[in-house]
């Protein structure tokens, strides 16, 4: 006998994840999280929960590894090859 999935409200799982209902609507929309929704109400199940947890999870950017004073000089530059365009040269 196969076990019924575990479903869970859009407001349990917001409050279990400490975002508003509002916000985490927008990120469902926004990651394409798959949901079950019956009118107004939208419940998420362990794959939902899953796809959640993977769209949330963070990954650093390749320009967040770089040590600060990297950074700094990056922007520096890029900030002096624009006002070279701006001014024409």
């Amino acid at each position: 006998m196969s076990e019924t999935p575990f479903w869970k409200t859009l407001d349990e799982v917001a409050a279990a994840i400490n975002l508003s209902p509002r916000k985490l609507r927008s990120v469902i929309k926004e990651h394409n999280i798959p949901a079950m929704r019956t009118g107004r109400l939208m419940f998420l199940d362990d794959v939902s929960m899953g796809a959640l947890k993977d769209a949330l999870r963070l990954t650093p950017t390749p320009a967040l590894r770089l040590p600060l004073r990297q950074r700094r000089s990056d922007m520096a530059r890029a900030l002096k090859v624009t006002a070279a365009r701006l001014n024409g040269q």
